[in-house]
């Protein structure tokens, strides 16, 4: 769910740099879950720490954005060399806030989230320091044309209409 509430901030980051170059971390899971993602334009599967820190110090990057606290990942991609990490500090008690990721923030753009309120648009605040500010918190997810055949297939099986391409 927090990957499907994140693709807003790729929407948003799109509309606002047309011409950058969108690299999004993650597990293998979520790469699948943004397959045919058009805003994002590179995938990272975070395997291991180590792996990480590699790829991300070859890729360069200007800007890193964390959308939860993580101690691993924003250690990582500070030693990796990403010229400006940006994180959330979370508002109430979270176990994911450690010591080690409180500290780490000092090297950091910081932006207040607050929890219990709709996490799309605190993950939209993460890009204020980027002198964006997004308020479409609409959610964009696609899929391959075989898992789409895969859907109208199961429809059309329970008797489901209205699934847009059920016609098999």
């Amino acid at each position: 769910g927090d990957m499907v509430c994140t693709t807003p901030v790729f929407a948003a980051l799109k509309r606002a740099f047309p011409s950058c170059r969108l690299t999004v971390v993650c597990t293998a899971l979520n790469r699948e879950l943004l397959a045919g993602n058009s805003d994002v334009d590179e995938y990272i599967v975070w395997r291991s720490t180590k792996e990480a820190h590699t790829l991300l110090r070859r890729g360069n990057f200007d800007v890193g954005i964390l959308v939860a606290p993580s101690p691993d990942s924003l250690a990582t991609f500070l030693l990796a060399g990403v010229s400006w990490v940006i994180a959330p500090r979370m508002s109430g008690k979270t176990p994911f806030q450690t010591l080690s990721y409180r500290l780490l923030l000092f090297l950091c753009a910081v932006v207040p989230h607050t929890l219990g309120k709709y996490a799309p648009r605190e993950y939209l605040h993460l890009l204020e320091p980027l002198g964006v500010t997004d308020d479409d918190t609409t959610k964009k997810l696609a899929y391959s044309r075989g898992a789409g055949e895969q859907m109208a297939f199961f429809f059309a099986e329970q008797g489901i209409r209205g699934f847009p391409g059920a016609q098999i």
